[in-house]
């Protein structure tokens, strides 16, 4: 049962992150179209930082990750 609670509990904590990181890519797009260079990279260094260290992604799944994010919604 408590393998089970533990399961749940880090989906919760993922979606939430995912959660995060689409935030900052929503910025980004924001920033970008507004053309606020610093706006920008901020939010991006931030989708960054969340996706290597709460969602433990490689670099490259990060970069992908976040690129195709920000494809999608332009």
């Amino acid at each position: 049962m408590n393998d089970i609670i533990k399961k749940v509990e880090s989906i919760n904590e993922n979606q939430l992150h995912m959660k995060i990181v689409a935030m900052r890519v929503k910025a980004v797009i924001r920033a970008k179209r507004e053309g606020n260079k610093s706006l920008m990279d901020n939010a991006y260094k931030g989708a960054v930082e969340v996706c290597t260290n709460k969602l433990k992604l490689s670099m490259n799944d990060t970069i992908k990750t976040i690129n195709h994010m920000i494809w999608i919604n332009n």
